[in-house]
């Protein structure tokens, strides 16, 4: 939906302590389908990764690069190399958390592999 000037979308999205949900459903039936070491489920990643440049590219644009906006990118399981979850398993319990922009401080290299306060 566009945030026509005046509209009911852009006076909600100026609103304060605004929370935009987006599901993307798609890698996980492309891992269920094709299995996520599969060129169809990298292929999907890339267009994920790219949807996500460009909704953070809008959001930049409709709020004026107030510098105010954090994004948080997550996921509801992980997926077995079978592309199966549910079993428990730590690949398919354990889930990403990637979160950048206003309010979030930036992280730098560690030695051993885990940035501290992140374990």
């Amino acid at each position: 939906a566009e945030a026509n000037p005046g509209g009911e979308l852009d006076r909600r999205l100026r609103g304060d302590k605004v929370v935009i949900f987006l599901h993307l459903l798609g890698l996980d039936m492309q891992g269920h389908a094709f299995r996520p070491d599969s060129a169809e489920y990298r292929a999907n990643i890339r267009s994920v990764d790219e949807g996500i440049a460009r909704v953070e590219a809008r959001l930049a644009k409709f709020f004026r690069d107030d510098r105010a906006t954090a994004f948080l990118f997550t996921s509801d399981h992980g997926m077995s190399n079978k592309g199966s979850h549910g079993d428990g398993e730590p690949e398919c319990t354990e889930t990403p958390i990637v979160a950048w922009g206003a309010g979030v401080a930036r992280t730098a290299p560690s030695k051993g592999g885990v940035v501290p306060g992140h374990a």
